[in-house]
């Protein structure tokens, strides 16, 4: 017998919880919140994450990540955009590898931040 991989378990229990609550959001906010969090601030309850240290090459450096609802509000930031950056993103941010139904989900959670009437986290 053959065991499923966690990612597709995750997957599958994500996408369960989102039907039970009805939000075409929800899956892509559990995944940020899962491999997202600990640079970027995902929600409004979160608290930040700290700042992202990295070797410039002649010291170390101190980088602010920008909070999902940041990157959201941001223009230009459309559904093609957003996929290309996270597949491909620029330094120090490292690449993320995500089947594509998770990276779906976040880029929806993204953009829903966009219209969202909320503080600027």
């Amino acid at each position: 017998m053959r065991l499923m991989p966690t990612w597709i378990c995750l997957g599958l229990l994500v996408s369960a919880a989102a039907q039970a609550n009805g939000s075409s959001e929800e899956p892509g906010r559990v995944l940020a919140q899962t491999y997202c969090s600990a640079c970027h601030r995902v929600a409004a309850e979160q608290t930040p994450p700290p700042k992202v240290t990295v070797d410039a090459g002649s010291g170390s450096e101190e980088y602010e990540t920008p909070s999902f609802r940041q990157v959201a509000a941001r223009p230009g930031r459309d559904a093609d955009y957003l996929r290309t950056f996270i597949r491909a993103p620029h330094y120090p941010m490292r690449e993320q590898l995500f089947i594509p139904e998770e990276l779906e989900q976040i880029v929806t959670y993204i953009l829903s931040l966009k219209a969202a009437d909320k503080d600027d986290w």
